[in-house]
């Protein structure tokens, strides 16, 4: 199955097209950047899951950041830290100003995505692949992939960065505008 089409594809694309606001919301929450970055991966996995269910584009940046909202949350409990500096009631003041938000992501957008996608290694999207549609996560994607953990997840880190820089470098010379 191509990571690029269908249900999964869409989801991962969905997913990253939002990847710096939503990895925002979570660093937000849980106040570590590399736990922001595992919260943003598991909810990446609930969409893949989700798939064609995925509610639409109105509706979408809201049903991730409750998602995200709560993998925070149950991760901060595993982790039994400190206090939050940022509190439920507070993010859901905080969710008409997310919301507002929702309505500048558009197609032209999803076609950057795209794009950048296709300018990734052969690689790189076995990687994203394996992580996003077999599920892979720590140990077993860093095996099948022959790299450490810690390598692993700093090339995952990369490759969201990667997108991310071509993302904005596609929109800004309006190679993502139609």
């Amino acid at each position: 199955m191509n990571v690029e089409r269908g249900p999964v594809g869409a989801a991962v694309r969905r997913t990253m097209e939002r990847r710096t606001e939503l990895l925002a919301y979570a660093r937000a929450i849980v106040m570590d950047w590399s736990l922001a970055e595992d919260v943003f991966q598991e909810a990446m996995v609930v969409a893949i899951e989700k798939g064609p269910d995925l509610p639409d584009d109105a509706a979408f940046g809201r049903w991730m950041r409750e998602v995200i909202r709560r993998i925070a949350l149950d991760a901060l409990g595993r982790r039994q830290r400190a206090p939050r500096l940022m509190d439920p009631q507070l993010l859901q003041i905080l969710e008409p100003a997310w919301e507002r938000q929702d309505g500048r992501w558009s197609g032209d957008l999803r076609g950057a995505l795209r794009r950048c996608m296709d300018k990734l290694t052969d690689r790189a999207r076995l990687l994203l692949r394996e992580r996003y549609e077999r599920r892979l996560t720590g140990s077993r994607l860093a095996e099948r992939v022959g790299l450490t953990i810690n390598s692993a997840y700093a090339t995952l880190t990369r490759l969201h960065r990667t997108l991310e820089e071509c993302l904005r470098k596609s929109l800004t010379e309006g190679e993502g505008r139609a």
